[in-house]
């Protein structure tokens, strides 16, 4: 196998950084067995119309989901098989047993995942004394940023908006 251009690398990073987000993530898993419009998909998760449509078109974007016109609606679907297969491997990986998904004693989950304890990170950002949730991050060549601002190394301004931050005026 020829490896990846740095472009189709930073590509499927994209993807992933996308999918890293909790409802963007659950909102192409709903659409993985069926098409789904906006209104049955932020019903089904909690969420509103109006974050739906912004989340559904990052990901029309990215060519992980299509719309799909049934007559007067629109529909979501998964773009193709590459992304079912991936996502459905995935979920695959990370729903059967594995024998190091659980430390004895540790009262964490039982998924693959459930050793690792980092829950915050420092942003990356030299100028940056943020520590963020590592849910929230934004992920950029492998480092953890708070915010997009910083992760861009603040080319339009002196820094991002947050308080209690060094670079953020």
């Amino acid at each position: 196998m020829q490896l990846p251009s740095p472009e189709q690398v930073a590509d499927v990073a994209e993807v992933f950084r996308l999918l890293g987000e909790p409802n963007r993530l659950r909102i192409v898993l709903a659409c993985l067995e069926t098409d789904r419009t906006v209104g049955e998909i932020g019903e089904a998760l909690g969420l509103s119309q109006s974050l739906t449509s912004h989340h559904l078109r990052l990901l029309r974007t990215a060519r992980i989901l299509r719309a799909v016109r049934h007559g007067r609606h629109v529909a979501y679907a998964i773009d193709d098989d590459h992304v079912r297969d991936v996502l459905s491997s995935m979920l695959a990986h990370f729903t059967e047993p594995h024998e190091r998904a659980r430390e004895p004693g540790s009262g964490r989950g039982t998924g693959a995942m459930a050793s690792v304890d980092v829950e915050a990170v420092k942003c990356a950002c030299e100028d940056c004394v943020c520590v963020v949730p590592l849910a929230k991050a934004v992920s950029r060549d492998g480092k953890a940023f708070c915010c997009d601002e910083c992760a861009d190394g603040h080319p339009h301004h002196a820094g991002c908006d947050h308080a209690g931050c060094a670079c953020h005026g």
